[in-house]
């Protein structure tokens, strides 16, 4: 399996080639997430999320029980999903009904491209 990651602000890329016992190849990912904090013992927590402006994604394909396509392939079901800070007791308040819900917090996902193979994750998330 091969990751590759590039960093178009700074020009850099990390490929890596992989050897994954046995791989779930049921579904793919492409998440901008708050950063975790480990212990030398390694117990982790999360961090806050931080105000890091956007991010891009890009040329995102994959290949799947030996079907291969974008984003937005017929194949594929894409969820958006949105990045919330976690209260002080460790649950998301929008969940717990302790958010209004026309409040702005965390991070959201921008459309897809209309090649479908990339979208923008933004801080704040853009207002409606």
């Amino acid at each position: 399996m091969t990751l590759q990651l590039t960093n178009t602000t700074r020009r850099v890329r990390v490929t890596r080639r992989v050897t994954v016992p046995q791989p779930d190849l049921t579904s793919a990912e492409w998440v901008a997430e708050a950063p975790s904090s480990c212990s030398s013992s390694g117990q982790c927590r999360t961090l806050p999320l931080a105000n890091f402006g956007s991010v891009a994604f890009t040329r995102a394909a994959t290949t799947g029980d030996g079907h291969g396509g974008t984003i937005s392939d017929a194949a594929w079901q894409a969820t958006p999903l949105e990045l919330a800070e976690l209260g002080p007791d460790g649950v998301d308040p929008a969940f717990a009904g302790m958010r209004p819900s026309s409040a702005a917090s965390g991070a959201s996902a921008g459309p897809l491209s209309p090649d479908g193979r990339g979208f923008a994750v933004a801080w704040p998330p853009a207002s409606s």
